[in-house]
């Protein structure tokens, strides 16, 4: 965590209340998903490949 815990300015930036989180954001810096799959689920390559090819 950052300096500033939960009321640091990332905290609240990426609405971040637990960890882990995983977030998505894509090559503009937007963030498509704040609450993206966890790295072990086999789904998370499908949104992964979908934001690469720009469909999120």
């Amino acid at each position: 965590m950052s300096l500033g815990g939960w009321a640091s300015q990332a905290a609240k930036f990426f609405n971040i209340n637990a960890i882990p989180r995983y977030i998505l954001i894509n090559k503009e810096g937007v963030i498509v998903n704040n609450n993206a799959r966890r790295p072990s689920d086999p789904a998370i390559l499908n949104d992964i490949l979908q934001l690469t090819e720009g469909k999120k």
